[in-house]
């Protein structure tokens, strides 16, 4: 490695899914990223004591552990480091816990891999600001993903999905038609 090369860039990736790991530290490592993982909160906890990453990767839910635990020591040792939660279930609810916990943004498990990196190596400054935090405009993502969701589990009934949604019809119509949606027939 030439002495003027910057030097590479730390992940931690925390994980219990094995496929996503795998797929992920390929990605990452072509991208240049060197990659430790951990499979649980114990794990996790152990590699940031050993060296703190430049990125964190973290899973919602880690078997019987919540992985929000692990973002809150992160954050408590680095105020910098930017840290993205993955998600199976996204929901504003989730997205709210985990942006509190610390997360500089929040990616849905089904986006493309590529995005969810993307989303790390793009974050904005991991510091809290004034008026909002970090990865608000994830938090409106998942909230957007959610509500497309309760939509399509409703058949496209836009009534039935403002009400498991408890908005107004009106409200959530408004929503997707920001998204782009539009009623078929």
């Amino acid at each position: 490695m030439p002495d003027n090369a910057p030097p590479a860039r730390r992940v931690l990736l925390v994980d219990d899914d094995a496929m996503i790991v795998k797929a992920l530290t390929r990605l990452l490592r072509q991208r240049g990223w060197l990659v430790s993982q951990a499979a649980t909160v114990a794990a996790a906890h152990a590699e940031l004591a050993r060296a703190m990453p430049d990125l964190l990767i973290v899973d919602l839910f880690l078997g019987e552990d919540f992985g929000l635990e692990v973002v809150a020591a992160a954050r408590q040792r680095d105020k910098d480091v930017k840290i993205i939660v993955l998600t199976g279930e996204p929901s504003p609810h989730n997205a709210s816990l985990a942006m509190r916990a610390g997360a500089t943004v929040v990616v849905s498990k089904l986006e493309r891999l590529d995005d969810v990196i993307a989303a790390g190596e793009l974050a904005p400054d991991a510091r809290p600001r004034r008026g909002g935090g970090p990865g608000l405009a994830s938090l409106e993502v998942v909230s957007d993903l959610h509500m497309l969701r309760m939509l399509e589990r409703c058949a496209g009934s836009l009534r039935r999905a403002a009400q498991v949604l408890e908005i107004s019809a009106s409200t959530l119509k408004r929503r997707l038609s920001r998204l782009g949606w539009r009623r078929a027939g």
